[in-house]
């Protein structure tokens, strides 16, 4: 069950910004410890393409606040948000960006808060290429989150191996493991639990 108070929000609201730059794009929302907070990208050919953001909106002004880099490329290589989930106490994001290696194809990688502000690399990520290159405020479907009871599963398109593979943390997305995949060289459109 997620609340889609974004869509319903009948409040205005000022794009948020980081060190006076506006974040371009707010690609998901969810309901956190009583606040709607937002996944955002940078904008694309701009210094910020290499950042993905958490902001919170209170509705007590029209302003996105708080929260924190979710994810940064030193180089501005472009960063792309996929998708924000809560489970438990926790906040879970995917951000797809660009690899360490020579290899130009883009990897699908999580990222975890307790709070919106600090967020921290699992210890055991998921693995596999996506075979899209990130576009920071591009649109792209490599990746989607969805919880079940106390667990989050990363349902990831691995275009490498023409797969798209479930991954899954029982502990609020500090570690995940591979759990079952299917042969497929589509995307992921969808996430949801029945």
């Amino acid at each position: 069950f997620e609340d889609a108070t974004l869509a319903i929000l009948n409040e205005d609201s000022t794009e948020p910004t980081t060190s006076g730059q506006t974040i371009y794009r707010l690609v998901d929302s969810v309901e956190f410890k009583g606040d709607l907070w937002g996944l955002f990208d940078g904008k694309q050919d701009s210094d910020n393409a290499g950042q993905v953001y958490a902001r919170k909106y209170t509705g007590s002004s029209t302003t996105w606040t708080g929260g924190g880099g979710v994810a940064s490329d030193q180089d501005t290589n472009p960063l792309q948000a996929l998708d924000i989930a809560v489970v438990g106490d926790a906040l879970v994001a995917l951000v797809l960006g660009s690899s360490d290696s020579s290899d130009e194809r883009d990897y699908v990688r999580a990222r975890y808060s307790a709070d919106g502000a600090s967020w921290s690399t699992p210890s055991t990520q998921m693995g596999g290429q996506t075979g899209t290159n990130a576009t920071a405020g591009g649109d792209t479907q490599d990746g989607k989150l969805v919880a079940i009871g106390g667990d989050i599963y990363g349902i990831i398109n691995e275009a490498d191996v023409g797969q798209i593979r479930i991954w899954k943390s029982a502990n609020e997305g500090v570690a995940w493991t591979q759990q079952s995949a299917v042969l497929s060289g589509d995307r992921v459109n969808g996430a949801t639990a029945y």
